[in-house]
């Protein structure tokens, strides 16, 4: 069968993605295969992009070399068991409260409020009538003396 070159370039430029190239060469396999591409394409992809494949001696070196150094402080997990970090990387830090968005909460009228709502609409319906009586009193013609206010 003959490799499908547009696949391989594809897988290439995936590879190639800096995020990619930090997870492990069995779960980019595992997601080309998903994706539909032979094992021989897989390897070819991963032979132009310059990974090789692991042999068990390259993966104990790394292995020892995350080992901690004894009397080195370590920071422990909340079970008592050490963490381990890739050489260069540092922990990751807990995100600080102030820059957390917190959701508005949602749009809901309680019973105070429509109390409180009603009330304002009925003493500005009683005084806008109020003075509408007394303005359509005072242009109506009478020979009585002019009303008062209240």
């Amino acid at each position: 069968m003959a490799l499908r070159e547009d696949l391989i370039q594809t897988a290439v430029q995936f590879l190639g993605n800096p995020q990619v190239k930090a997870s492990p060469k069995e779960r980019k396999t595992a997601f080309l295969e998903q994706k539909g591409l032979t094992q021989e394409e897989i390897e070819e992809a991963l032979k132009r992009t310059g990974v090789t494949p692991a042999t068990p001696a390259a993966a104990a070196a790394p292995a020892a070399a995350a080992a901690p150094v004894v009397g080195a402080p370590q920071p422990y997990s909340p079970t008592g068991q050490p963490y381990y970090y890739p050489q260069g990387q540092a922990p990751p830090l807990p995100p600080y409260p102030y820059h957390q968005q917190q959701q508005a909460p949602p749009n809901q009228w309680g019973w105070k409020d429509i109390f409180i709502g009603a009330v304002v609409a009925a003493g500005a319906g009683y005084v806008g009538f109020n003075a509408l009586k007394v303005c359509l009193l005072l242009l109506a013609p009478s020979s009585s003396p002019p009303p008062t206010m209240f």
